[in-house]
């Protein structure tokens, strides 16, 4: 089964990486706001689609937080190639105001 994924790495060398889930129904894309709001506070960031959403293969699966977290450390998957988020000007002041 395959299983999708975008990996952002932070502009810096780092061990912090955060997991971004979406909800069901949902995909990545739709969480790029989350993940622009934490590489810019310096975290590598990955995006998975969940079973059977967005461009990840496979039955859809209404799960609660063990399950999930099973699926999560399971085997290494591949993932697509690393992407870059593009600046959102708009977003600045949100982003400035959110830095420690």
């Amino acid at each position: 089964m395959k299983l999708d994924a975008n990996y952002i790495s932070a502009d810096k060398s780092t061990r912090k990486t955060i997991i971004i889930a979406h909800g069901f129904m949902s995909d990545k894309n739709r969480m790029f706001d989350y993940a622009y709001l934490f590489h810019n506070l310096g975290y590598n960031v990955l995006l998975p689609d969940a079973r059977g959403h967005g461009d990840s293969k496979g039955i859809t699966l209404v799960t609660v937080g063990p399950i999930v977290s099973t699926m999560l450390s399971g085997p290494k998957r591949s993932f697509t190639t690393p992407v870059r988020i593009p600046k959102l000007p708009f977003l600045e002041p949100v982003w400035e105001a959110l830095r420690p």
